[in-house]
């Protein structure tokens, strides 16, 4: 008797905390490179987001308050070679008239980190907007 098993691949997402815990960490290279004083606001919303693997993915959000004198546009343009260990820099998708910068883990995690200053000159401050690789829904069971 021969059994001839067919189907698809299941493509394993890893764990939405897993993902998450890359997510953050990632950021928190970041704000590692800011002057100890500087007020970190968390500004993530937790519901996940959806992904085109049928999973979701983890969107990191953090505000950044500096020391009064703090120049955050040299900060964001010497990110890249900072962090050139821990990240590579990414083409900026969408042109900005105010400092940024697009950073891409190099830990295997994939995480894409913006970094910017959408309004220097009301409420300067860095901008970290990260987002994770697909991960499995944590409301379904499976995580």
């Amino acid at each position: 008797m021969i059994i001839v098993v067919t189907g698809c691949a299941v493509n394993q997402l890893p764990a939405y905390e897993t993902v998450r815990d890359e997510t953050e960490s990632a950021m928190q290279l970041i704000v590692d490179e800011l002057p100890t004083d500087s007020a970190v606001k968390d500004l993530t919303v937790s519901a996940p987001f959806a992904c085109e693997e049928g999973g979701v993915f983890f969107t990191g959000h953090w505000f950044v308050t500096p020391p009064q004198g703090f120049d955050t546009q040299a900060f964001i343009e010497e990110l890249p070679r900072t962090l050139s260990s821990d990240f590579s820099e990414e083409p900026t998708k969408v042109p900005t008239s105010y400092p940024s910068v697009s950073l891409r883990a190099s830990d295997g995690s994939n995480v894409s980190v913006d970094v910017s200053d959408v309004d220097p000159d009301a409420n300067p401050g860095i901008n970290i907007l990260a987002l994770s690789r697909c991960a499995q829904d944590p409301d379904d069971g499976n995580s």
